[in-house]
């Protein structure tokens, strides 16, 4: 049995972690330049196939269907990543992504929106389909073993990290930068948009890629 103290220790070093974790997620926020650097390597631009970010994938869908990134060829993707435990990032996002697609009328067909989760564990096929119920009906809920949703994290250079609670392991979180990539009919990458994000902001994007 733990005593006192031990849990104390516990508890304050997973208090230091996480605070760890958020500073180097809020560096990344607070200095563009870090960002920069981040998502563009040396020597390389922000046009269209040119940045190393995006790639083949092969996730499962809330159908519980095996999906690559080629089914969407011939559309333009926007990508985002969330999970669904997640109260306010996740939400906001798919909120902004929904109504856009509202607003683009009958060129949205022209338009994939995947949502991929960072929590393959807890995310299932179904737990997406029921929680993305709640927005658009054409987002699209994508999940896969971690080893997939790792993988596809880091070609999309997307900085998350994975927060377990040592005292209460069920309450492990996910820090994460809330980013959206706009990839071409070609799955190429265009651009990303940052936590800053607008409707207005997504709509101007997709007018140099509709």
């Amino acid at each position: 049995m733990q005593t006192a103290i031990e849990l104390r220790l516990r508890t304050l070093l997973t208090i230091a972690l996480n605070g760890l974790v958020v500073g180097v997620l809020a560096g990344l926020l607070a200095f563009p330049k870090t960002r920069q650097q981040l998502f563009e390597p040396a020597g390389r631009s922000h046009q269209a196939g040119t940045t190393l970010i995006g790639g083949p994938f092969n996730l499962i869908s809330t159908a519980g269907a095996p999906v690559s990134d080629s089914a969407y060829r011939g559309r333009v993707m926007l990508v985002a990543f969330g999970f669904t435990g997640e109260a306010d990032l996740t939400p906001a996002t798919l909120q902004v992504l929904s109504v856009t697609l509202e607003q683009l009328g009958r060129k949205a067909v022209g338009v994939a929106v995947l949502f991929i989760t960072l929590d393959p564990d807890r995310d299932t096929p179904a737990k997406l389909k029921q929680y993305l119920a709640n927005f658009h009906p054409q987002l699209i809920g994508l999940t896969g073993t971690p080893a997939n949703i790792a993988a596809i994290a880091k070609a999309y250079r997307l900085p998350y990290e994975r927060i377990v609670d040592l005292a209460t392991p069920s309450q492990t979180t996910i820090a994460y930068e809330p980013l959206i990539y706009l990839m071409n009919r070609q799955g190429d990458y265009v651009t990303h948009l940052s936590q800053s994000l607008t409707v207005e902001a997504v709509l101007q994007a997709l007018e140099h890629v509709l």
